[in-house]
């Protein structure tokens, strides 16, 4: 028998492994994983060296006043001066595209 899946569970699933491969490709681009004081991480950012990820990072506000958090929050001052967000959004089917990316949009300039 086959398993019945809902929509919003099969969008989690597909989501997390590209978080899973993005995090895999940091790790192996000798990137590690930041842990200490992670809360005042984004505050803090530019005291922050070396080749270093956070995940789900609060970087500010969304439209809605909610938190906003980034997927992968990047740390390397060689590459990238200003750090770097990465953003994971998977479409496998039709869906909700059209709300995924104008959401990222209006709340990029939001980021402190």
């Amino acid at each position: 028998m086959s398993e019945i899946i809902s929509s919003g569970v099969k969008a989690n699933r597909t989501g997390n492994k590209l978080e899973k491969f993005v995090e895999n490709a940091l790790k192996g681009s000798s990137y590690t994983e930041f842990w200490n004081h992670k809360a005042q991480a984004f505050e803090n950012r530019m005291t922050i060296g070396g080749k270093q990820y956070l995940k789900q990072l609060p970087v500010g506000h969304t439209i809605y006043e909610t938190t906003r958090k980034c997927d992968f929050y990047i740390i390397n001052r060689d590459k990238f001066q200003n750090d770097l967000i990465i953003e994971c959004k998977w479409q496998q089917s039709s869906g909700s595209v059209d709300e995924k990316y104008p959401f990222l949009l209006f709340n990029r300039r939001l980021y402190i």
